[in-house]
């Protein structure tokens, strides 16, 4: 029984590498069982009690297929858009931290920022068995829409998404983020509300006419997307604000470095700069400001609330921070299936935030520094 399912996933996945993917990851509207908002670096994930046989639970997936999830010998596969910053790290750690705590078993994978490394990832260890549960920060939620949300899942396996959601939510809010089909989404960054609210603090930090660059990320992630498209009706709300520039990043520090300085030097007119992420981009950011000696002067908004932005906040470097929450989303992840395995239908929307929330976002000023202690 459990050869054939493997059979039948690998056949499918190579469907899925041949081109078929693209052609079915329409979106639909998630069932809802609650919400819950994350403290204590883990908020509670309780819920309706799934049925369980031979030592597993079996779940509701908004309207997929039920899923299963074993009792004991839970064996997460974490599958990571990418390992290559601080943030990313963090999210292994937490999921260690709740696996430990819950006796699971974590295996994390660095997908370099490229579908087709994602899915052959998933293939093998599906193929290998030596994963009977799913995490994953999509490196596409358009390319790994069908794997996450459909094939996975009608082989009874068990796939909670974190951080970027699949199959078209990417402007989503709450449960709308969770693709029928999966059995959870956490996260709060990629919220149509949460992304509002930081472009909502950067009006009201900045009166006046300003000329915007964003330092982004890789202009295929699910971030950048949600970012794109709100700033598309945020920006006629606000005509003195004008976003003339972009440069997507691979999410390091040296390629935001390199690709600010060129903006500076060849757009004198910028006087405001948005980093969709700290400590990494916003270091390059910095530097490069500190470099044409202009730091300080043109206003910083950053996402992240790292330790770093409470340094650069302290030399007025940085205007304001609002938080993200990396540890937690791991934590999260894996509590959600630990939970499940106990029988715990989990939430289809886990708000990872720890203070504040994903509608209403956290602003941290050099006023309140005191009120949120980094995660990373």
């Amino acid at each position: 029984m459990v050869d054939a399912r493997r059979a039948t996933f690998l056949v499918a996945v190579l469907v899925l590498v041949s081109g078929v993917l693209l052609a079915a990851c329409g979106s639909s509207d998630s069932s809802s069982t609650g919400s819950t908002a994350a403290g204590d670096q883990s908020a509670e994930a309780g819920g309706d009690e799934g049925g369980s046989s031979g030592g597993t639970a079996k779940l509701e997936t908004g309207g997929g297929p039920e899923v299963e999830v074993p009792a004991e010998g839970l064996d997460i596969g974490l599958f990571m858009i990418a390992e290559s910053n601080l943030y990313q790290q963090q999210v292994v750690k937490g999921a260690e931290a709740a696996a430990a705590k819950y006796g699971a078993k974590v295996t994390d994978y660095d997908g370099e920022f490229e579908p087709t490394v994602q899915i052959a990832q998933i293939e093998n260890a599906m193929q290998k068995g030596e994963t009977n549960a799913v995490m994953m920060i999509p490196t596409s939620g358009e390319l790994l829409c069908n794997l996450a949300a459909k094939q996975l899942p009608e082989e009874g396996v068990a796939v909670v998404i974190l951080a970027v959601p699949v199959c078209g939510h990417a402007v989503a809010t709450g449960e709308e983020s969770a693709e029928p089909g999966t059995l959870a989404y956490v996260g709060s960054v990629s919220t149509k509300e949460y992304v509002l609210g930081w472009l909502e603090a950067v009006a009201k930090e900045n009166p006046g006419e300003h000329t915007i660059a964003v330092v982004e990320g890789p202009e295929i992630v699910g971030a950048a997307k949600a970012l794109d498209a709100v700033l598309k009706e945020w920006e006629p709300k606000h005509p003195d604000l004008h976003v003339k520039y972009k440069a997507y990043t691979n999410y390091t520090t040296p390629d935001a470095l390199a690709k600010t300085q060129a903006l500076l030097k060849a757009h004198s007119d910028i006087d405001l700069i948005m980093s969709v992420y700290s400590p990494d981009l916003t270091q390059g950011v910095i530097t490069a400001l500190e470099e044409e000696g202009k730091a300080g002067d043109i206003p910083v908004d950053t996402l992240g609330g790292s330790k770093y932005d409470y340094e650069q906040i302290e030399k007025g470097n940085i205007q304001f921070t609002i938080p993200l929450f990396p540890y937690n989303i791991g934590y999260q992840g894996v509590k959600a299936l630990a939970e499940a395995g106990e029988g715990k239908q989990p939430p289809r929307y886990i708000d990872d935030s720890t203070v504040g929330s994903a509608v209403e976002p956290f602003v941290i000023t050099k006023d309140n520094l005191s009120e949120f202690e980094p995660q990373y």
